[in-house]
């Protein structure tokens, strides 16, 4: 079982500036405090984010999670208009990688794929029904 929630994304994002901008948004909706983001590069001259995985850590010790991001067939995305996959991982706070989930698919994706059978085990979720099972699980923490 893959460890992963997967956004199928219209486009990606230009640079590591406007992710951080959406993914401190998104946290800011659940009035959480903004992680740090930074890029780590899979070989040396790569500039983009698909040459690499994005890595993002909250203040609490289980707050950490890493994207990455591709084109992709849109067979994989399950959306025509979806030519690019990002897959956040995580091995410990699965809030911390919802809401990270959430950023992205508020930024440009339709749905969200759980295919962790994290967060409530719901298999897809649409931005709304992910912020709705977000809020009550930050509201419980």
């Amino acid at each position: 079982m893959a460890n992963s929630l997967f956004i199928p994304l219209t486009k990606m994002p230009r640079d590591l500036d406007e992710m951080n901008t959406f993914i401190a948004a998104g946290f800011s909706e659940f009035g959480l405090a903004a992680p740090r983001i930074w890029l780590e590069l899979k070989r040396e001259g790569a500039t983009s984010l698909a040459d690499g995985f994005v890595q993002i850590a909250g203040a609490a010790d289980g707050d950490q999670c890493w994207v990455s991001m591709d084109l992709c067939d849109p067979e994989i995305t399950g959306d025509q208009n979806c030519p690019i996959l990002a897959d956040v991982t995580t091995r410990r706070n699965w809030t911390f990688a919802g809401v990270v989930a959430y950023a992205l698919c508020r930024f440009a994706g339709p749905c969200i794929f759980n295919d962790s059978c994290e967060l409530d085990g719901q298999e897809q979720y649409t931005a709304e029904s992910l912020r709705l099972v977000l809020e009550k699980r930050i509201s419980l923490s």
